[in-house]
């Protein structure tokens, strides 16, 4: 008996283990002058993720979140030359505060993504939405 529990731990251990390591984890970010802005993303599957969020602008104070997000639905978004692409939305709002992200979906367009967070306090106000960050 002994054997089949430490068999079974040792096989629960390595199951947690694959479902870890096989997490993909994508960072996307823009930093210039007064302007800081992260997205790290930790897929779960194709209807949920995992991220944690960081904006710092200016005299504004820096806002950090995490939290999971559910998959909503595709979308449209503009890039910066005007040009329209596909976009995976995904969307928190159980924690008092809702946050929207956006990671392009789009051939050519797959290494953007954006963030926007509405009644999450003060520092959030001062900017609510990110620019366009690029997949480090």
């Amino acid at each position: 008996m002994k054997q089949i529990m430490q068999l079974l731990c040792t096989t629960i251990v390595l199951s947690i283990t694959q479902l870890t390591t096989n997490a993909q984890t994508i960072t996307y970010a823009k930093d210039k002058a007064d302007l800081h802005e992260y997205l790290k993303i930790t897929n779960i599957n194709n209807k949920k993720i995992n991220y944690e969020i960081y904006t710092e602008s200016g005299g504004c104070s820096a806002f950090k979140r995490k939290g999971t997000a559910n998959y909503v639905g595709n979308e449209t978004e503009i890039d910066s030359d005007d040009n329209a692409f596909e976009v995976k939305q995904f969307v928190d709002k159980t924690k008092g505060c809702y946050v929207m992200i956006r990671m392009g979906d789009e051939k050519g367009y797959t290494n953007l993504a954006k963030f926007k967070v509405a009644d999450c306090g003060t520092a959030a106000t001062c900017k609510s939405e990110s620019d366009l960050l690029k997949k480090q």
